[in-house]
């Protein structure tokens, strides 16, 4: 539980199920700090803002497929360009990307689950090439379902 705002430069390990309420707090990853979360472990990230996101800045790392981001009340700014290679984040609470120009990318072992409720994106007023979300075998995509996935 996080009781103000916190920039993390090293680690913290996720085993198990474990749940980061931030209280409506930041968490500043941008100086190198990183959320692992172990294979077949769970973490649910609740009432958090998340900065400094990105391939070459803080990472929220899931070690193996069976590894889920839980979020609900969530936000991630994204500082770069974010690949998710491994695990799942699963949308099950009204959470926020922060794109600006930057882009998320959910690779083939990587998934994006919004179950039931509102994933905002928000491009922070940027009027250049706005960021987006990439990922494979979308259900819902551009106003056309796709029955097969």
């Amino acid at each position: 539980m996080l009781d103000g705002p916190l920039s993390l430069t090293g680690t913290w390990t996720f085993d198990g199920t474990s749940c980061l309420n931030g209280n409506g707090a930041v968490l500043d990853l941008s100086g190198g700090g990183q959320l692992i979360v172990e294979s077949g472990a769970t973490l649910n990230l609740n009432d958090i803002h998340v900065t400094g996101l990105g391939n070459t800045a803080g990472k929220i790392l899931m070690n193996g497929p069976g590894s889920i981001v839980k979020t609900s009340n969530a936000s991630f700014k994204l500082d770069d360009d974010v690949t998710t290679n491994l695990g799942s984040l699963y949308v099950h609470g009204p959470s926020t990307m922060q794109l600006g120009t930057k882009s998320w990318t959910f690779n083939a072992d990587g998934n994006l689950t919004v179950d039931g409720t509102t994933l905002w994106l928000d491009y922070l007023d940027d009027p250049g090439h706005l960021g987006t979300i990439n990922a494979p075998d979308p259900i819902y995509e551009a106003g056309v379902w796709y029955a097969n996935n």
